[in-house]
């Protein structure tokens, strides 16, 4: 069976005055047609693990300084601030016979595979025109590995920007909650799978990719990449942009950049507040992903110091063991959250069904809007930040970082599906509740007035569907009172008046400046622009941790300090045997004089404030949405 999600958008001109051909929709059964779509993403977890787990270690196993490893890591950040955006824009515009975002997203894929697969085997790519074990070996190297990190964050980032938009130009407006949370349900099944592979060892069971560890990963982590995409670019057909209007084409570099700055200046209002909230919450989550493992871990170094039984290199790799099990629990809770928090989301309602006033709901079957899931997740987030106050042993640390994966799975999830659900939405054939006014039919009963609205369903061929709902009168003309039959008639009972959105001042009460048509042809650009109100905060994360680790530990790297990816030390041992120390309260004054004070506890809560912020921002978000409706 073959089919597909039909996107309600105009097949000839639409979207502002562009001209498409085609339709958008997902081949296979419709059960496998959303996992489909998003089934990219989960190569795009796995690489990132790769690079992120083994990355660092390799680097400085070549001989490469921290602060060298620091501004390599530098390039992911810079990246996301420019590359996004900017393919982003470029997509937008392209006319490919193929769609707007499967090209970019092959050649994406082609590019990071080959980036990936050099690093992996810098060695044996760098012995081609130098001897190994010379001086010349080891400087060239270190150049293709750095080389190949840069190439792989800017590509992987063009791929990444690149799946998103497929989803929302590919669903309607009302699967887009679903398919965001099969895109974070795909994310959190590469990062489980990342976990379990990083626990075993890769050589001996894959010898002919290599002897190590990096390679083995590399190679399997390319063919991952590799075939993930390509199902889900053969399953997905894309419409086909035909032409533009003469001010959106593409006059050159500079022009691109502009464009896409007043695109941001343009961005309506539920858009803007998202990118918003999202440069708070990124505030908190920065700090979660690169110093979980360090943070669990120096709660069992600080335990063991006082043994003198344990080796350093022991204690080393079992605080990195520790660490990533709590990583690993966390990613567990991702997943599950990926899975159960879309049940509790109340359907968005639009066009005619909006306006059908079912009355209210026992409370067992009451739903929350996604916005208001989003602002409690990061309530919840900014009480975990706090609760390191209390956190003083292993146990703690590890139970307080692991609950923070409920909140990693709504932020891989809700933001994204509101996001789409504003695109899409704001290319809609029909007018929402504020253009319309509703003539009520007292003489016609409830029931023949609902499901005038007719979409095709699964059992519709391909070429019965339209871009266009259809409106089905009930007058069928064989003996029906007339009368009723026009009252019966949505295009009858609706008058639609052009009297410009509402509902935004007084903080979701006012004029949106910005008129809401035309988003979906900037889809990439739209997404870019959000995805550098996530990067940025990168910045600021990176150099208040610099700042805090000099006064406090001078002698430690703010850049990668744990990361909730699979880890890189898993040696496994006897946890049995460690219980002790596990368990060990480390919150005395005496010894936490000596060691001083936890640094990245501290950060942790400078990340909670910025939590409290967003889901301020977010609840009035929320507010405004279920106003709206």
């Amino acid at each position: 069976m073959t089919g597909g999600f039909d996107v309600p958008l105009v097949d000839e001109v639409g979207d502002s005055g562009a001209r498409w051909a085609g339709t958008a929709h997902i081949l296979g059964p419709h059960w496998a047609r959303q996992p489909l779509l998003s089934l990219g993403l989960i190569g795009v977890q796995l690489l990132w693990s790769v690079e992120m787990s083994y990355a660092s270690p390799y680097l400085i196993s070549l001989g490469l300084s921290k602060s060298g490893m620091a501004m390599v890591f530098i390039a992911g950040p810079i990246s996301g601030l420019v590359v996004q955006p900017l393919i982003g824009l470029l997509a937008d515009t392209s006319k490919s016979r193929f769609g707007r975002r499967r090209p970019y997203i092959l050649g994406g894929t082609a590019f990071c595979t080959f980036f990936i697969l050099l690093l992996g085997y810098t060695r044996q790519f760098a012995s081609i025109v130098t001897t190994i074990g010379s001086s010349a070996n080891d400087r060239l190297t270190i150049w293709l590995a750095v080389f190949s990190i840069f190439c792989i964050d800017f590509g992987i980032n063009a791929v990444m920007s690149m799946d998103r938009a497929l989803i929302v130009d590919t669903l309607p407006s009302e699967k887009q909650p679903s398919g965001s949370a099969w895109a974070a349900r795909m994310m959190g099944i590469g990062s489980v799978v990342g976990f379990f592979i990083g626990g075993l060892d890769m050589p001996s069971l894959f010898p002919f990719f290599g002897s190590t560890e990096i390679e083995v990963i590399s190679a399997l982590s390319a063919i991952a990449l590799v075939v993930t995409h390509a199902i889900t670019c053969y399953c997905t057909r894309e419409r086909v942009l035909i032409s533009l209007p003469e001010r959106q084409q593409r006059k050159g570099f500079l022009r691109e950049v502009k464009s896409t700055w007043t695109t941001f200046r343009s961005l309506p209002y539920a858009i803007l507040r998202i990118c918003i909230i999202q440069f708070f919450a990124w505030l908190g989550w920065f700090p979660v992903l690169f110093y979980t493992s360090l943070f669990v871990g120096d709660f069992y170094r600080r335990s063991a110091s006082a043994s003198s039984t344990l080796t350093a290199e022991y204690v080393e790799a079992e605080a990195n063991r520790l660490g990533s099990r709590a990583m690993t629990i966390s990613a567990i809770l991702t997943l599950l959250t990926n899975i159960a928090a879309p049940i509790l989301v109340s359907k968005r309602k639009t066009g005619p069904e909006a306006l059908l006033n079912t009355g209210p709901k026992p409370w067992y079957k009451r739903k929350m809007h996604m916005a208001t899931i989003w602002a409690l997740s990061h309530m919840f987030f900014a009480a975990c930040m706090f609760a390191t106050f209390f956190v003083g042993n292993v146990l703690g640390a590890t139970i307080v970082m692991s609950l923070t994966g409920i909140c990693w799975g709504i932020t891989l999830w809700a933001p994204f599906a509101l996001l789409g659900e504003e695109i899409v939405a704001s290319t809609s054939e029909l007018p929402g509740v504020e253009e319309t006014i509703v003539l009520a039919d007292h003489r016609t009963p409830l029931e023949s007035r609902e499901e005038v609205f007719a979409v095709a369903d699964d059992s519709d061929s391909d070429e019965d569907r339209t871009a266009k709902p259809e409106m089905r009168p009930r007058w069928s003309g064989d003996g029906d009172d007339p009368r009723a039959a026009l009252m019966g008639n949505v295009d009858a009972r609706q008058s639609w008046v052009d009297i410009g959105p509402s509902g935004h001042e007084a903080e979701g009460r006012g004029q949106d400046p910005t008129p809401r048509s035309g988003l979906s042809a900037k889809a990439g650009t739209i997404l870019g622009i959000h995805n550098t109100f996530i990067v940025a905060p990168q910045f600021l994360v990176t150099g208040l941790a610099s700042i805090i680790f000099a006064i406090f530990e001078p002698d430690k790297s703010a850049i990668h300090g744990g990361k909730r990816t699979a880890s890189y030390n898993t040696t496994v041992t006897d946890a049995g045997s460690d219980l002790a120390l596990i368990g060990r309260d480390d919150s005395d004054p005496q010894e936490a004089a000596v060691s001083g004070p936890n640094t990245t506890a501290i950060i942790f809560r400078l990340g909670g404030v910025a939590a409290v912020v967003a889901s301020v921002i977010c609840w009035r978000l929320a507010g405004y949405l279920r106003r709206r409706g």
